[in-house]
């Protein structure tokens, strides 16, 4: 081992069919043999890229070998490149085997990863390679069709279409370079949106196509389909995220998911209030600060959990969850997620029948309502503008929290408020809805938004969520909507983390659409990825006794967990 080469980039390794994919090997010092990190990647590697050399050093420095691996089809690597495929799990496991019989490896690996990179470990470790030993995992979707490329089984439409068709621009793709025949933002506003592919992107792309026509939970999507099988992955699993992260959800049920196979204290879940990219750094928005306590050394944090379990045990400040508290801007601790000893309150909406824009009577209050049903009419021509994006999406939206002051202007948008808080309030935890709901159309989106707003009437947006209507049963079996049927929907918003004020309120608002960070429903119970028909709905949302409408808020007691000083050498102390 001693005269091993520290550096190896572009080396072959072949598939079991035969396909080869490009690596580079990066060695620390000493004679080894050393476990290693492996990460596999849509996003290229070459020699010199901080993209690459940055974490092999941190990983190197921890006494781990860090292997970069292009995914089929792109960059260096052989094949036909399909985003997020079945196979790329017999591919990681091939990888991984490859790895444990180099001769400067120990014969243990552990994957490591954002998003895409995130997301693939999942599948790999469902191949139950033995040489696998745990995983890294942040801002990841697992369970694809329900959180990737959709949220809750919508297509997430600006945040995917303008990943996926702009990777075949991105090195590594197979698109020429003339200009798109649009702007994204003229783009997103085209239907069929089976047509993206060919404005944007210069030709048909498969995935894109397969996507669209996919539109319920099907043999195709379960494959790559998590949910129910976290609990089966018996390795040590590391999580990170953030509270403007879009795939928040995704990686916290992850987290729970492998929790509730478990009673191991080797698994650590790191929530802060970050976008999706990058982790660790906390963005500076003009409505809120979160001070250097936000900015978190993540990758050393990454690689120290790593080297503890390579060592064979993980110390208590290493496990648990850590979470970044808003407002207070300060790091908690607690064993599990949800907290333990939180207090899970109902808020029931309600109202004289005019909740209609901030203007209207809509309330928040602890029984249920007794006032009139809202109505409004949801226009898939004319939908709810999204206020911002927690993806790059300069040019289209804003790419930070706005004041919803103005969407709240809006007919079409309904707002519940409590009444002004009389002591401070920490809301951290999953965040759920129930509406009830009646429409003349076949089909149609309930979406809810939490918001913290001030005494001076601004509107902090936390968190969100969208249900459609004719997955209201399940997604594998989607139902036409019967006109002026009540049905009841469950609206999974984002998680949250807050600490609400005294003289703040709690808010939420209710409507149909959240465009373009969702696609429209069109409103015809047809597919409404590969159809351009739409018509108008009227929505009722019902809050009575017999059907109460309601959100379920995550209260957290003083002392339900306890401040903590997370460091950037990747260490926890009591604060």
């Amino acid at each position: 081992m001693s005269g091993a080469v520290r550096k190896r980039y572009g080396v072959a390794i072949t598939m079991r069919d035969g396909v080869t994919l490009s690596a580079d090997i990066l060695l620390p010092t000493g004679d080894g043999p050393f476990p290693a990190v492996f990460t596999m990647t849509p996003y290229g590697t070459e020699k010199g890229d901080p993209a690459l050399e940055t974490p092999a050093r941190r990983f190197n420095a921890a006494g781990l070998a860090y292997v970069a691996v292009d995914v089929r089809g792109r960059y260096d690597s052989g094949g036909e490149w399909y985003a997020h495929p079945a196979a790329e799990a017999a591919d990681g496991s091939d990888v991984i085997s490859f790895i444990a019989a180099e001769p400067w490896s120990d014969g243990r690996v552990a994957t490591t990863g954002h998003s895409y990179s995130g997301w693939n470990q999942w599948l790999i470790a469902m191949e139950r390679n033995p040489h696998h030993v745990a995983m890294a995992s942040s801002g990841a979707p697992t369970s694809l069709f329900v959180d990737w490329p959709n949220l809750d089984g919508v297509l997430s439409l600006q945040p995917i279409a303008t990943w996926a068709l702009g990777m075949m621009y991105a090195r590594g793709g197979d698109t020429d370079d003339a200009a798109p025949a649009l702007t994204w933002k003229e783009a997103l506003w085209h239907l069929p949106l089976s047509e993206l592919d060919t404005l944007m992107a210069g030709r048909r792309v498969a995935f894109w196509q397969d996507w669209l026509a996919h539109d319920h939970l099907d043999d195709y999507w379960r494959p790559l389909h998590m949910a129910g099988r976290h609990q089966s992955i018996t390795l040590p699993t590391f999580h990170a995220t953030g509270w403007f992260d879009a795939r928040l959800k995704n990686q916290v049920a992850a987290y729970r998911g492998v929790m509730a196979g478990t009673t191991r204290d080797d698994h650590l879940l790191v929530i802060g209030p970050w976008l999706h990219s990058p982790v660790g750094s906390a963005p500076r928005f003009e409505m809120r600060d979160f001070g250097p306590e936000g900015d978190v050394d993540m990758l050393g944090l990454r690689a120290a959990w790593l080297a503890d379990i390579m060592a064979g045990e993980v110390p208590p400040e290493r496990s648990g969850v850590y979470y970044f508290l808003q407002v207070a801007n300060e790091w908690r601790h607690a064993a599990r997620w949800p907290i333990p000893g939180t207090m899970f309150v109902t808020y029931c909406l309600d109202s004289g029948g005019a909740a209609n824009t901030r203007h209207g009577d809509g309330r928040l209050q602890d029984a249920p309502g007794r006032g009139p049903a809202d109505h409004f009419i949801y226009d898939p021509a004319d939908p709810v503008p999204t206020n911002w994006s927690p993806t790059r999406a300069e040019g289209i939206i804003p790419s930070e929290p706005q004041d919803n002051h103005a969407v709240e202007e809006r007919q079409d948008v309904l707002v519940y408020s409590s009444t002004p808080l009389a002591d401070p309030v920490e809301i951290t935890g999953p965040v759920e809805a129930e509406i009830y709901f009646s429409t003349d159309a076949p089909d149609t989106d309930i979406t809810v938004k939490l918001l913290d707003v001030d005494e001076e009437g601004t509107a902090f947006q936390l968190s969100y969520g969208i249900a459609r209507g004719r997955f209201h049963a399940s997604y594998e079996a989607p139902e036409t909507l019967e006109p002026g049927r009540i049905y009841r929907v469950r609206v999974e918003l984002q998680p949250v983390g807050n600490l609400f004020r005294p003289g703040h309120t709690i808010r939420i608002e209710v409507s149909a659409s959240n465009f373009p960070f969702y696609a429209r429903n069109l409103n015809t119970g047809d597919n409404n990825g590969t159809t351009s028909a739409m018509r108008r709905a009227h929505i009722k949302i019902e809050h009575s006794h017999t059907h109460p409408s309601r959100i379920i808020l995550p209260v957290v007691p003083n002392g339900a967990s306890r401040r903590v000083t997370l460091s950037a050498e990747g260490g926890a102390d009591p604060s």
